[in-house]
């Protein structure tokens, strides 16, 4: 299932996401995360300071409060995005797997409040 912050996140699975944001912050901080080639062209399309990505990448700590999706599928957090605030007009969303890949990186202006927010995409359950 995928679960979406303005949707409210169940309490139930509050000791995964802190577990979940404990190890992809381990990760981060021990430079283990792996980055798809997706990732970076996302920056590359961006015309990303690439530089300046990086020093913000490596300041900013992946807490499961900046967590604005995941799925869960079979009890387990398979993957989560994580948001945060780039500069004043933009915020930058990085997505993670499980296994700390990044998956993409996109940014939304800071004051996208996902109006157009497709509800129906986090009603998919998916049986083990």
């Amino acid at each position: 299932m995928i679960f979406h912050k303005d949707l409210n996140f169940p309490k139930e699975h509050d000791k995964a996401l802190d577990i979940y944001a404990s190890i992809i912050s381990a990760r981060q901080k021990s430079k283990s995360l792996i980055w798809s080639n997706h990732a970076k062209t996302r920056l590359l399309e961006r015309n990303a300071d690439i530089k300046e990505f990086y020093a913000f990448y490596n300041d900013i700590e992946f807490l499961k409060d900046n967590i604005i999706e995941y799925t869960l599928e079979c009890g387990e957090i398979e993957k989560a995005l994580f948001r945060f605030s780039y500069n004043r007009e933009t915020d930058c969303i990085i997505s993670l797997s499980k296994w700390g890949k990044i998956v993409t990186i996109y940014f939304n202006d800071t004051g996208d409040n996902h109006k157009t927010l497709n509800k129906k995409v986090y009603q998919n359950a998916v049986t083990c």
